[in-house]
């Protein structure tokens, strides 16, 4: 059976997403099992990110109410041992947004997520990470350019959604 999980800072921008994928799905379910979402609350002290989670509570809950979804929330330091757990099982598709916004771009190669790509593949085309970005042309050029067959192409971003190629990700989940 195929798994799927969302790693996401801003799990209610992809709630639209995962209720479109959830029906494309709904007459596959022996086939499709998932999404799973790990909700990652950036900040390097517990102060930090449990102002973070106080910030977007309501957001979270507006989320988790609307896909009838919970999140796992992960946090830098225990985020590689987190996303192991589902690399180490082949049936999971990971699907990871990038986003740089008020950050320069100097800072692409010390996101967590991209560290653990790197870690994990290096840049050569695999089928089980994918990335993807609501964010700046300049976030997409850093995707396209170090994982060029490993983005996930969000056709719009409108009214706090995400809006991507369905037919990118059925074939995505479709793998083996």
């Amino acid at each position: 059976m195929r798994k799927w999980v969302i790693v996401e800072d801003r799990p209610w921008v992809v709630g639209g997403f995962i209720l479109e994928v959830k029906r494309m799905m709904e007459n596959e379910t022996e086939k499709f099992s998932g999404p799973e979402v790990l909700y990652y609350i950036a900040g390097r002290s517990d102060d930090e990110r449990q102002a973070r989670k106080k910030k977007y509570e309501k957001y979270v809950q507006e989320f988790r109410n609307k896909t009838g979804l919970d999140v796992r929330e992960i946090y830098e330091d225990s985020f590689d041992d987190c996303l192991d757990q589902y690399y180490s099982d082949d049936e999971y598709i990971i699907f990871m947004d990038l986003n740089l916004t008020g950050e320069s771009s100097a800072y692409f190669h010390e996101r967590q997520n991209v560290r653990y790509v790197f870690k994990r593949c290096g840049n050569k085309k695999q089928r089980r990470i994918w990335f993807y970005t609501t964010g700046a042309s300049l976030d997409s050029g850093f995707l396209y350019e170090y994982f060029p067959n490993n983005t996930l192409e969000v056709e719009s971003f409108t009214e706090g959604n995400a809006h991507f190629n369905m037919d990118q990700v059925r074939g995505i989940l479709d793998r083996k």
